[in-house]
């Protein structure tokens, strides 16, 4: 074996383990939200609230929220506003999730988003990853 046979071999071993530690979400954690073109027009779209997050388009900009409240878990909803509150414990978020009334401490979690080669939305709702 060659010292540049040997580089190579640490190198591709020290990468295997590198991927192997980093938390990758479970398929059920992943949730597809649909084609891109679903979310043209700026708003919050809460069709899977239920489900755990709302997509909202600002401008050009898209991300994902967790529509579970950070107090006891309760699923909140979007004001007329486009603010986040809920019902339950009557905690209150900005249109960015940051807390605006308790009794909630935590702001809403951006879950991360990516497309994939369809050009669906994934969302990643499992926020223990970030």
């Amino acid at each position: 074996m060659t010292n540049q046979s040997r580089r190579d071999f640490i190198a591709a071993a020290a990468a295997t383990i590198v991927a192997a530690a980093t938390p990758q979400p479970a398929a059920q954690d992943v949730l597809d939200a649909g084609p891109i073109s679903d979310y043209t027009d700026s708003d919050v779209y809460d069709k899977y609230r239920e489900k755990g997050a709302f997509v909202i388009r600002r401008d050009k900009e898209i991300f994902a929220l967790s529509s579970i409240c950070t107090h006891k878990g309760c699923k909140v909803r979007v004001a007329d506003d486009l603010s986040f509150f809920c019902k339950c414990h009557h905690s209150t978020f900005d249109k960015d999730g940051h807390v605006t009334k308790g009794p909630a401490k935590r702001d809403l979690p951006r879950l991360a988003v990516r497309l994939d080669d369809g050009q669906h939305l994934l969302v990643n709702l499992n926020t223990d990853l970030f």
